[in-house]
């Protein structure tokens, strides 16, 4: 299931354990962009309607906002936000109750393996989107953008345009100095072109809240280390595709 979010809005954990109600065990959290229009979560938008809230709260956590000016302030939201959520996945694997939350899988597996991640995403590795128009594009975020067409339904992908796209993490200005590039790999490409200067640019808002979220997924991972070494073996080694 995959759920498209603000994570400095949304209600992540809410959301989180909806599904897991609902037996879903695969869950994505996929960040919503390219929209000046506020995002607002189910629940902050029920108070507001009946007239009890002006703001999401998150329960403990800080409003977008409040504890800090701008950015700063909207960083320790999302990080209760993400904190929240690990919290969750926490219980569930220290009791062997699988789930697998995208967001942190990846970076759990990459801490336990030593693995360093240098790219974002398959794309142009072993992935490609078809679209509509019979064109093939490097994901299904660039769809529909002739720019970026890299062969057709009669002479198959272009793998050469399609590598193109490919930036490794340390050949990214921004991201070459930063604490958590192995484990980030870079923002997306389309998302950096959209929100920041260029595919390979990222920005600001979108680092800050992808360096919560390494942050929370290594104190996730220390925790689980310290309490039950054997349970990252089981979580890793789960594979829902027989």
């Amino acid at each position: 299931m995959t759920a498209t979010v603000d994570s400095y809005r949304a209600d992540l954990p809410a959301i989180v354990e909806h599904f897991l109600s609902l037996g879903f065990l695969q869950i994505e959290l996929t960040e919503r962009y390219g929209s000046a229009d506020p995002v607002v979560s189910p629940r902050e938008c029920a108070a507001s309607c009946a007239g009890e809230s002006e703001g999401p709260d998150l329960e403990g956590g800080v409003k977008s906002g409040e504890g800090g000016a701008g950015l700063e302030g909207d960083v320790r939201a999302v990080e209760e936000n993400y904190r929240r959520v690990a919290e969750i996945l926490y219980g569930r694997l220290r009791s062997r109750q699988y789930a697998n939350i995208i967001p942190f899988h990846d970076p759990l597996l990459f801490l336990h393996a030593r693995r360093r991640n240098r790219y974002p995403c398959r794309t142009g590795l072993d992935s490609a989107a078809l679209f509509t128009d019979g064109l093939f594009y490097p994901c299904h975020h660039f769809m529909g953008d002739g720019q970026f067409a890299a062969g057709d339904l009669d002479s198959g992908p272009s793998w050469e345009k399609l590598r193109a796209i490919r930036r490794h993490v340390m050949a990214r200005e921004r991201c070459a100095g930063c604490w958590c590039r192995f484990l980030c790999g870079g923002e997306c490409y389309h998302r950096s072109m959209v929100e920041g200067e260029g595919l390979y640019s990222g920005f600001e808002r979108g680092c800050a809240r992808r360096k919560a979220l390494y942050r929370q997924a290594i104190i996730l991972y220390h925790r689980l280390r310290t309490d039950d070494p054997e349970c990252l073996d089981w979580y890793l080694s789960v594979s829902l595709y027989p």
